[in-house]
């Protein structure tokens, strides 16, 4: 992924938070831990990584009805 999308996706991630953060203290932090994350789900999603972890969907029979 090149270095100018990441920055774009911090950038976004940080915009988006602040805008109807309350509190700006945890603020730099939290946008950095959901860019990673938003980062990770792209580079999945282009087939440059794998799940970290098993994705499972629980069904219940009620909800399959």
């Amino acid at each position: 992924m090149p270095l100018e999308q990441c920055r774009s996706v911090t950038q976004e991630s940080y915009d988006l938070l602040a805008t109807s953060a309350r509190v700006s203290a945890h603020l730099v932090p939290l946008a950095e831990r959901w860019a990673l994350d938003r980062l990770r789900r792209l580079g999945i999603l282009d087939n440059r990584l794998t799940h970290s972890v098993p994705e499972v969907l629980f069904v219940d029979r009620h909800d399959s009805v």
